[in-house]
């Protein structure tokens, strides 16, 4: 069993299906890239996932979510596509002081983490500014001191991942090989390229699973789920149309050093 598994998840607003017998495996220390469309239910799966909408057949930590409830909220993070909406404080080291609150640690433990995590993250300058009030990436930035505030054992990440940048995603995945789990749920399939597995939502259900290797042999699953695939990944195909080069890729300095070489 993964860190995250759902099994025939059905899901109903009213008279409108979102799940139709979904069925997902998230395994620990992963970085897994679920894309959708905007109605596929991504964000509905985020709050099933946090406990928010009651289902059943989901299981988190080994656990049915709903006999540990508790044990799941202390212990994912979650950085929203807007994440405004859930700033409370007037400034953003009273936000994240408000998230190690129910922690029980010192003041010194609590100054340290919130000075190293800012550092970490170049945001050391924004603790006494008002969080409602930054830019969006900044606001990003900050959602993300949150949740990784807590040393969450599971990161989700909604919609937000396209608005850090490239440093911001390669710590990220330091701390993926560290043991977090990285959930990324997004409409941007340019994203598929920083994770170890893809999901594909449609009509309700696990459309795709597999690899980007696996990805890369099956690329009509991209025109199925009426997504734009990656630029990288588009142009390696129309380069093999005119035998310009032989494979697709995933990294365009690769593809650029094959295409010097011929």
């Amino acid at each position: 069993m993964g860190i995250i598994e759902i099994q025939n998840l059905v899901f109903k607003y009213s008279n409108k299906t979102i799940f139709n017998n979904l069925t997902l495996n998230i395994k620990e220390n992963s970085f897994t890239t679920i894309i959708g469309n905007n109605d596929s239910g991504k964000s509905t799966l985020v709050k099933i996932l946090l406990g928010f909408l009651k289902s059943k057949g989901v299981y988190i930590f080994n656990k049915p979510i709903e006999k540990n409830l508790w044990f799941v909220r202390r212990n994912i993070g979650v950085v929203f596509e807007n994440p405004s909406l859930n700033f409370v404080c007037d400034t953003v080291e009273q936000e994240l002081k408000l998230s190690l609150k129910c922690y029980h640690l010192d003041s010194k433990k609590i100054n340290k983490r919130i000075l190293d995590l800012t550092k970490e993250l170049a945001i050391a300058d924004l603790l006494s500014e008002n969080p409602k009030l930054l830019s969006k990436k900044q606001q990003i930035l900050v959602s993300l001191a949150v949740a990784l505030i807590i040393n969450p054992k599971i990161l989700i990440i909604d919609n937000a991942l396209s608005d850090m940048n490239e440093e911001i995603i390669k710590m990220l995945k330091k701390r993926q090989k560290k043991g977090l789990t990285i959930l990324n749920l997004t409409t941007n399939a340019e994203e598929i390229l920083y994770s170890d597995k893809v999901i594909f939502l449609k009509d309700g259900q696990n459309f795709f699973t597999g690899t980007k290797a696996k990805l890369i042999k099956h690329l009509e699953v991209f025109d199925n789920c009426q997504i734009q695939p990656p630029f990288i990944i588009d142009l390696s195909n129309k380069l093999m149309f005119y035998e310009l080069i032989d494979k697709i890729y995933t990294n365009m300095g690769t593809l650029v050093n094959n295409i010097w070489k011929k």
